[in-house]
């Protein structure tokens, strides 16, 4: 119920003219910061490794890819599908 309370009135306050982000805005931000520190609590140090995987096509789409750590982007790898 708070997320949905917080988008609406981002949303309330955009729709008067407000510099602010939409509520969907805020809510995908808050996603990918996420995401972001969870990929960070697998690798700690340069001799860590690991695999992460992002299993949800809208991970494909060039506006929350470009969102993701840029040390994460650069072994970034897509399938043709998700099958």
């Amino acid at each position: 119920m708070k997320v949905i309370a917080k988008m609406n009135y981002l949303d309330a306050l955009s729709q008067k003219g407000e510099k602010t982000v939409t509520g969907s805005q805020w809510y995908l931000a808050e996603t990918v910061r996420a995401v972001n520190q969870g990929i960070g609590r697998l690798i700690r140090t340069p001799d860590d490794f690991g695999t992460v995987y992002l299993i949800d096509s809208r991970f494909t789409k060039q506006d929350i890819e470009s969102q993701l750590a840029s040390w994460a982007r650069t072994s970034l790898t897509k399938p043709a599908t998700f099958e």
